[in-house]
């Protein structure tokens, strides 16, 4: 699923994640904040990335994979 991201998530993403692919996207709203948090997967030939941005594209956690080999 495609979520529209925030231009300042969309330029961060640009920016720190150049040679990556957005594969999914959606928004996060935790029990105890009141923001939204937007986590976006990342995909390039070696990995697969699982992002997660704040409203100002601040990148709040990021874990990796191998990419399955198919």
């Amino acid at each position: 699923m495609l979520i529209k991201l925030p231009t300042d998530v969309r330029a961060t993403i640009s920016k720190k994640f150049g040679g990556y692919k957005i594969i999914e996207t959606q928004t996060v709203e935790r029990f105890d904040e009141k923001l939204f948090l937007y986590e976006v997967h990342l995909e390039d030939v070696k990995e697969v990335l699982k992002t997660l941005f704040d409203e100002n594209g601040t990148l709040v956690s990021q874990s990796s994979k191998p990419k399955k080999r198919t």
